[in-house]
């Protein structure tokens, strides 16, 4: 039998909504081998990422939080069935939910502690990725939230398109040692690290928009560094790929 070789997709948040609050296509790459592609996702659903994969199934890398602290109290998945009539992004609809289920209280995971990462309840000062994001993530992942598993959660189904919570600028550090994002050299690290074939359109894409350039990290970030997490214990908060338990 003919060895099949893993999909490793990932999605980056940066711009996910527009000055209206409106939601804007999602930079990602499809990454198979040494062969990689970068597309706008427009939403974050079932169908958008069949189309990216050809139907196969996936480790997808996510700029978004998968997760909510255990003092909270609160289940992500029953969190978000409170978002599956949600029909609102940007901003304010973001401030006001997590103010609403926070109770006005910033908390945070030991894995947000552990990797410096910002809570997704602190909205001053303003952080357009990590709050206003992750909701627009959560909001289309609640209109159907069974075609996916979030394997660093109890009690998740099986499915093919499996989830993980990845940030950029950590995960450059991992791959790279780079403290600093520097997209203009991405070419000539992955082709030397990880044997990546480019094309010149790919070069002149990232050159012009480096948000494909983290998409790009955070896919080969899954293909290099789950193996080494995968064995991580479940728990309600989940986990952020590239932080070693302690």
């Amino acid at each position: 039998m003919k060895a099949t070789t893993t999909i490793y997709i990932g999605i980056d948040q940066v711009g996910a909504v527009n000055s209206k609050g409106q939601p804007r296509p999602l930079p990602a790459c499809r990454l198979r081998g040494s062969q990689f592609e970068f597309v706008q996702l427009k939403e974050f659903t079932q169908a958008g990422v069949k189309e990216l994969t050809g139907h196969e199934s996936a480790s997808i890398v996510l700029d978004c939080v998968l997760g909510l602290p255990m003092s909270l109290g609160l289940d992500w998945r029953d969190t978000l069935k409170l978002l599956r009539s949600e029909r609102r992004f940007g901003r304010a609809a973001a401030e006001e939910f997590f103010e609403r289920i926070g109770g006005g209280h910033i908390w945070y995971r030991q894995v947000e502690r552990l990797a410096k990462a910002n809570s997704l309840f602190r909205s001053r000062p303003f952080q357009k990725n990590i709050q206003t994001g992750t909701y627009r993530f959560w909001v289309e992942m609640a209109r159907d939230p069974d075609w996916f598993a979030v394997p660093w959660l109890p009690n998740e189904k099986k499915s093919d398109f499996k989830i993980y919570e990845g940030y950029p600028r950590l995960l450059w550090k991992r791959l790279f040692d780079q403290k600093t994002r520097k997209p203009t050299q991405l070419v000539a690290m992955t082709s030397e690290k990880f044997g990546l074939n480019w094309t010149p359109q790919q070069v002149r894409l990232i050159e012009k928009d480096h948000n494909f350039a983290d998409a790009l990290v955070l896919a080969l970030a899954g293909r290099k560094l789950l193996k080494k997490n995968e064995n991580l214990k479940v728990n309600m908060e989940g986990w952020i790929l590239g932080v070693s338990p302690q």
